[in-house]
């Protein structure tokens, strides 16, 4: 699913996703699949379909488990639901007090979300910093860092921003393929044009449109790239 999502082929992601969620259904592997529709959904809220994230965000959110209270925070960060956002991150903080993955990461990427959506990239970039440790593992696949990535853009931070995206693109080789690379790429395209490095922008976009030359063409994030772009022309 990991190349898929890299590519921009989110449908084809979700098809896939769906077949993964009835095998695991039927072995009873719940939580493997709760741990699979939430990977689902963080996605397509970071590629800007809320509509569809909500949506598997709240078929998680009746469950107790801790994962499934992680993603949907997340999503519900990401999304604009910050009250439901810290409502779970208050619970996971109670439930899970002594678990240092879930206090210096977890969490900590529920609250810098819902800052980010609230215009408080600083926050978000101090909300961060605790996950440091953990950003660049499998598990995580480098997302704390997109995220601060993203916050040091909205901060008009452009060169502590590339520091962050290239951060994610340095470690393919340890995250293996994930749409954060793709999402990574698009990131140092901004930052680029932000530091005033209109040509090294292009090519960042160039090289970023170029992997989603067959992405699903209605998702928001893909459109917003195409018009930065064009304004570089």
């Amino acid at each position: 699913m990991g190349a898929e999502q890299e590519q921009g082929r989110l449908r084809l992601s979700e098809e896939i996703t769906k077949r993964l969620l009835d095998l695991e259904k039927n072995q009873g592997l719940n939580e493997a699949a709760e741990g699979d529709l939430g990977s689902l959904a963080i996605v397509q809220a970071d590629f800007g379909i809320c509509d569809r994230a909500l949506q598997n965000a709240a078929s998680l959110a009746s469950s107790p488990t801790r994962t499934a209270t992680t993603v949907a925070g997340m999503v519900f960060a990401t999304c604009g639901q910050g009250q439901k956002a810290e409502a779970d991150a208050a619970k996971l903080s109670h439930e899970y007090p002594l678990n240092s993955f879930v206090q210096k990461s977890e969490i900590p990427q529920i609250r810098a979300r819902a800052d980010l959506q609230r215009a408080n990239s600083a926050k978000a970039i101090d909300d961060l910093h605790v996950a440091e440790a953990y950003e660049l593992g499998f598990i995580e696949a480098g997302i704390p860092a997109y995220l601060r990535g993203l916050a040091y853009l909205r901060n008009k931070q452009g060169t502590e921003a590339a520091a962050e995206f290239r951060k994610v693109l340095d470690h393919r080789g340890a995250l293996g393929p994930t749409p954060y690379m793709a999402l990574s790429k698009l990131g140092l395209a901004r930052a680029s044009a932000l530091t005033g490095d209109a040509a090294k922008s292009r090519i960042a976009y160039q090289d970023f449109l170029n992997l989603w030359k067959d992405a699903d063409p209605d998702i928001p994030v893909l459109k917003q790239a195409k018009a930065e772009y064009a304004k570089l022309q």
